[in-house]
C-alpha cells in the first residue's frame, strides 16, 4: 500500500510539456511538392494539444491537399512561404460528398481538394514572427475559358471549418486559385494584420485583364464573435464577406457579432 501511494505521488509530479517542431521539408524545389505535402500532413497528424509547428524562412512547394483536423491548441508559425504547385494537373481530388468539407461544390463525382484545409479545431493560432506567406499560383488557375470549363471546382487557399478560439495574424495570402480565406462555422475568430493580393499584373486597376482572376474572394467568414481588423484585400470579387449560417452549424446557428474595422479593400 505504501509503495502504491509513493508511485501515485511521483506520477502526479510528472509534467507533460508541449513540443515545438521545425518543418524540415525540401526547400526551393517544385519537384518536392508531393513529398513536402506528405511530410506536412504527417506532422499535423502527430500534433498533440499545445504543440507548435514552425515553418522556417524558406520557400517550400506543396501539391495541395494539406490537411489538419481534430487539433487542440495548435500553433503554426509560418516564417517562410508555402507555395502550391501551379495548375490542375496532379492536384489531389476527392469525392465531392466526402471529406467533411461542406464548402465543396454540390455535384456528383470528384472535386479538387483545398490547398490548405483545417477542420474541427479548438484553440488554433496561425502566426508569424515576420510575415508568413501562402502562395497559390493562382495565375495557372485563372482565366475566362478555364472558368467556363471548371466553374467553381477550384481550390480555396485556406479553409477553416468547425473551429473555436482562432487567431490568424501576420499572414499574406497571394494568388489564390479561388476564394482566398474561408472560415465556416467558427466561434471566436480574430484576423489581424493580414493581407490578400490576387493581382494578375502590377496595375492598380480592375480592368479586363485583372478580371481574369474572378471569384478570388478575400475574407469569407460565417459564425459568431468574429473580429477582423488592420487587414487589406486586393482581388477581383468580394473583399470582406459575412456569410450566413443556419441550424446545421455546430458553433453558431446564425452569423452574428461580427466587427470589421480599419481595413483597406479594392475588389
Amino acid at each position: 500500500m505504501m509503495m502504491l501511494a509513493l508511485l501515485s505521488c511521483v506520477l502526479s509530479l510528472v509534467k507533460v510539456e508541449a513540443s515545438t517542431y521545425i518543418f524540415n521539408g525540401t526547400a526551393g524545389a517544385q519537384s518536392s511538392g508531393i513529398s513536402n505535402t506528405a511530410l506536412l500532413n504527417s506532422a499535423f497528424a502527430r500534433m498533440l494539444p499545445g504543440d507548435t509547428l514552425v515553418v522556417p524562412n524558406k520557400t517550400f512547394w506543396l501539391a495541395g491537399g494539406v490537411r489538419a483536423s481534430n487539433v487542440i491548441n495548435l500553433t503554426i508559425v509560418l516564417d517562410g512561404t508555402l507555395s502550391f504547385l501551379p495548375g490542375r494537373k496532379g492536384w489531389p481530388t476527392q469525392d465531392c460528398a466526402m471529406g467533411g468539407n461542406p464548402l465543396q461544390p454540390k455535384k456528383n463525382g470528384t472535386c479538387v481538394q483545398e490547398a490548405f484545409f483545417i477542420a474541427n479545431a479548438t484553440g488554433l493560432t496561425l502566426t508569424s514572427t515576420g510575415t508568413g506567406k501562402l502562395y497559390g499560383s493562382g495565375n495557372a488557375w485563372w482565366g475566362y475559358i478555364k472558368y467556363l470549363i471548371h466553374g467553381e471546382d477550384r481550390p480555396r487557399l485556406l479553409s477553416i471549418v468547425n473551429a473555436t478560439d482562432v487567431l490568424v495574424e501576420h499572414w499574406l495570402f497571394e494568388q489564390s486559385p479561388y476564394w482566398t480565406f474561408t472560415a465556416f462555422d467558427v466561434a471566436g475568430l480574430e484576423i489581424s494584420h493580414c493581407s490578400i493580393d490576387n493581382r494578375v499584373n502590377q496595375d492598380d486597376a480592375h480592368d479586363v485583364w485583372n478580371l481574369d482572376a474572378l471569384n478570388t474572394d478575400g475574407f469569407d467568414v460565417a459564425g459568431r464573435d468574429i473580429h477582423i481588423h488592420d487587414c487589406s484585400v486586393w482581388n477581383q470579387d468580394d473583399c470582406f464577406t459575412i456569410q450566413p449560417m443556419d441550424s446545421r452549424g455546430l458553433n453558431a446557428k446564425c452569423t452574428e457579432n461580427v466587427l470589421v474595422e480599419n481595413v483597406n479593400a479594392s475588389g
